[in-house]
């Protein structure tokens, strides 16, 4: 019976110890430099990611025109990026998983070096409008037919392998990017993680470009 009780007394002070060892290595706070504890909302307007991700001017040709030529103006461009950071049944002080959130997604990356940290995860979304022709007016002629809108949404994906860029052809006129690599982010003495990650943005879900109308250049 007391053989019993010791080898339970020494079972539980060698898991406490283990408990204790590990609290000590890895059980403190992890770092995650550049985020914040709430949802930010980044100024995107320069991102240069952005500016592969949506044209600045669409174009479509004309038996008149010859070309009309269209700028895009962004209405609504919002992301996302977080991760988050679990629990790990040895934490005495950290009970609870938490999420962080970030503008750049350099921090995001830099991050994930945290044994705690779970899959990145990232959204975007852009709406954007297509404005009138640039040049001028002239007869009452066909000019064709062009939306007035179009918006498209991505997801942040990430892989020990590069991406190779892929894009669709909505519209005649209109291109947009189905993949699209964002960065790559090397790491060392980091057993968890491969020796690259590359992101990249995929397709959420179909682009809807809006109801096309005729082009207004051709309008008397």
């Amino acid at each position: 019976m007391k053989a019993a009780i010791l080898a339970i007394l020494f079972a539980a002070m060698g898991f406490m110890t283990v408990v204790f060892i590990l609290n000590l290595r890895h059980g403190g706070p992890q770092a995650y430099y550049g985020a914040s504890p709430t949802p930010v909302t980044p100024d995107l307007s320069g991102d240069p990611v952005l500016a592969r991700m949506i044209p600045s001017e669409i174009k479509h040709s004309c038996p008149t025109c010859g070309e009309c030529v269209h700028p895009v103006e962004i209405l609504e461009n919002r992301r996302t990026l977080s991760v988050t950071d679990h629990h790990r049944w040895f934490q005495l002080f950290n009970a609870a998983d938490r999420t962080w959130y970030f503008e750049d997604p350099v921090f995001l990356a830099g991050c994930l070096t945290n044994l705690s940290a779970g899959e990145p995860k990232g959204f975007w979304y852009v709406r954007a409008r297509i404005g009138p022709a640039r040049h001028e007016r002239g007869t009452p002629h066909e000019c064709g037919s062009i939306a007035s809108e179009f918006d498209a949404a991505y997801e942040l994906c990430s892989l020990s392998t590069p991406y190779e860029e892929e894009f669709e052809s909505v519209t005649p006129y209109l291109t947009l990017p189905t993949t699209l690599t964002a960065l790559s982010k090397r790491y060392e003495n980091c057993e968890h993680l491969p020796p690259v990650l590359h992101f990249a943005w995929r397709q959420a879900h179909g682009f809807y470009p809006g109801l096309p109308a005729p082009c207004a250049c051709g309008k008397p």
